[in-house]
């Protein structure tokens, strides 16, 4: 269904250093963890979330102090649009 993330190209995309991703709150961690799990599992192609992020960094500007909440927003914006997961039976 869809290209799943990269992770090793991924994390060196984070804000961060030598030592890898720089997250200054737990809720970051979370949603990253959050977004590369679902586009993992196929919930959504990785392409899409690709798109609604560079949407919201251009809504937000550049700023590296809003990285993460642009990746909330744009997580946001797309689960909402996702289709319901069936319940078991």
């Amino acid at each position: 269904m869809n290209a799943s993330p990269d992770l090793k190209s991924l994390l060196a995309s984070l804000p961060g250093d030598r030592e890898g991703p720089r997250f200054t709150a737990p809720w970051q961690a979370r949603v990253f963890a959050l977004v590369v799990a679902l586009a993992e599992q196929g919930r959504f192609p990785w392409p899409e979330f690709q798109r609604r992020l560079i949407e919201e960094i251009a809504r937000e500007g550049d700023d590296p102090a809003h990285y993460y909440e642009c990746w909330l927003t744009a997580a946001e914006r797309l689960v909402r649009e996702l289709p319901p997961i069936p319940s078991p039976p």
